[in-house]
């Protein structure tokens, strides 16, 4: 791409794939691709334009600079420094909240992040734990310009998600032309509260009632540390003059720390993401993707920390709801008090799923979100449609090896066994950390390492999937809907229940909500011990696929 070679896929979202490539010299970059619905748009590509070239005049200690690009070719794309850090949504997820010290770092670094991108003339509009890497020297602030180059480009592709509600200032909401400084300074607010907490300060449950609360009601701060809430507070402010600047908020940092000084000395993280982060420093890995697990114990009490909440809003990452839209649900009565599901859900709505840039374009479609292992609740319209049934799915145990290389709690070189929730199939024998493994969309994998170190072992689920399990074979589409939002699957479910078939056994019914809007029923017509493969269960099931009527 470009004269760049692409050795890997770092991720993918809304805007398009970023992958690792390096420069002559062995330098690595991150190489982010746009999708070809953005570049069939010649009025994004004149926007795509001016944001790369006012974001390469970005310069700051906190913000992670674009070094090429080529917005005129077939396929856009710009490339940047790779960071060797952790998006702080993984790590709060992975290691719960964070010490109110390395938040109050934290919040002073991305503050000082957006006094650089705001001084080239830059509103981020998509700041959110994805885009806040964590690395040795402190946090990266990137993908800062690209959601307003997304402004008003007309998507009609059926799988384009981009924007995240759950950041958003009242006056993205509400479709307002007021979008300034201060909007990142809102999304600023909701990062700390997460980063301190694991949790959204309005709340849980649609996006549609996120949004509401973000624009009518007041935050929630009790579960907040009592040091941080008047910050977080001012930061959340419904009107945008009265949030504090970025300086005012490093500032409000600085008086919060010991000592009243701000400096970084050591580690500024906690043991564990320091360990991953200086292990990807010393071998010079790409960031590994770290899917959803239960949270671990926060902090110690002596932190004052709440612990998680097991729904999170916060990594709810969604196309933003036009402003026709939001003023259709608002208009339905929810200014005036009304709270009703049949307000909430009235009018056109937008699509819930993971993304990176934020448009104010209504989508063709609703769809869930990753929220730490949960999903946050989307809206449903209208009857399904059977898209293809009675496909006989056998997903076939890993073959467990001990040839494996434990590093940074990944089981790199571990068997594989990938399920595609969209066609229907699976694919065994795959390696982890192979191409091949990296190249696969799969909405189910299926791994044994044997070992306490890698929290991913047995059946894990992508945490963008409502997942929950149904005795009924004859359960219809509003039934698989409504069991697999009853969340009664661990994710991932650990080797000692696939052993003991204490969560998944014969005769029962595994019904996965899809981001994409789509329904997937796996039936287990029948288990296969293996005894001479640490005797893992192989499940042979039958799957049925549906999707909304009016899709």
């Amino acid at each position: 791409m470009g004269g760049y070679r692409i050795h890997a896929r770092l991720g993918s979202g809304g805007m398009g794939s970023v992958y690792l490539s390096y420069t002559p010299g062995g330098q690595p970059v991150a190489l982010k691709v746009v999708r070809a619905e953005f570049a069939d748009d010649p009025d994004f590509r004149g926007r795509f334009a001016r944001e790369v070239a006012a974001a390469r005049r970005v310069q700051g200690v906190y913000t992670v600079p674009v070094l090429d690009c080529d917005t005129e070719g077939p396929a856009p794309w710009l490339a940047t420094a790779y960071v060797p850090g952790l998006p702080l949504g993984d790590v709060v997820r992975h290691h719960g909240p964070l010490p109110v010290e390395t938040v109050l770092l934290l919040a002073a670094g991305v503050a000082e992040a957006l006094q650089s991108i705001h001084g080239a003339g830059i509103v981020h509009r998509d700041l959110k734990p994805g885009n806040v890497l964590l690395s040795a020297e402190g946090p990266k602030v990137i993908d800062f310009g690209i959601a307003q180059a997304a402004d008003g480009t007309a998507l009609t592709g059926t799988d384009v998600r981009v924007g995240t509600p759950a950041f958003m200032a009242p006056e993205q909401i509400m479709g307002t032309p007021a979008i300034s400084a201060a909007t990142d300074v809102f999304a600023l607010g909701v990062v700390i509260h997460y980063a301190a907490t694991g949790g959204h300060p309005f709340g849980e449950g649609s996006a549609h009632g996120l949004m509401y609360r973000i624009v009518q009601e007041p935050p929630e701060l009790a579960g907040a540390p009592e040091a941080l809430r008047g910050l977080i507070g001012a930061c959340l402010a419904k009107d945008p003059a009265a949030r504090p600047s970025p300086a005012q908020v490093i500032e409000s940092c600085r008086l919060l720390s010991p000592g009243q000084t701000l400096r970084r000395q050591g580690s500024w993280l906690p043991a564990a993401p320091t360990a991953r982060v200086t292990g990807l420093r010393a071998a010079g890995l790409p960031t590994p993707t770290m899917p959803a697990a239960a949270p671990a114990a926060p902090p110690t009490a002596a932190s004052a920390i709440a612990p998680p909440r097991r729904r999170l809003a916060l990594l709810l990452t969604a196309t933003a709801v036009a402003a026709t839209t939001l003023g259709a649900v608002l208009g339905a009565g929810l200014l005036g008090g009304d709270t009703s599901d049949d307000g909430a859900e009235s009018g056109t709505s937008g699509e819930v799923g993971s993304g990176d840039t934020t448009s104010e374009e209504t989508a063709p479609e609703e769809t869930a979100a990753e929220t730490g292992g949960t999903a946050e609740e989307p809206v449903r319209d209208g009857a399904y449609e059977v898209v293809r049934s009675e496909v006989s799915l056998p997903i076939q145990a890993p073959v467990y090896t001990d040839d494996t290389n434990l590093a940074l709690g990944e089981c790199y070189g571990a068997s594989l066994t990938l399920v595609d929730l969209s066609n229907l199939t699976a694919e065994t024998g795959l390696s982890y950390g192979s191409f091949d493994h990296l190249e696969s969309e799969a909405g189910v994998r299926y791994m044994f390492c044997d070992s306490d170190e890698v929290s991913e072992d047995g059946i894990w689920f992508d945490p963008t999937l409502f997942v929950g399990t149904t005795d009924d074979p004859e359960i219809d589409a509003e039934g698989c809907y409504e069991a697999a939002h009853a969340s009664t699957l661990p994710n991932p479910v650990p080797p000692e229940d696939i052993v003991n078939d204490t969560s998944l056994r014969e005769n029962t019914g595994i019904c996965l909500d899809h981001p994409d809007g789509t329904l997937v029923l796996l039936w287990i017509d029948s288990v296969e011990p293996d005894p001479d493969n640490r005797d893992l269960r192989s499940y042979l099931t039958t799957a049925t696929q549906w999707r909304p009527a009016d899709s």
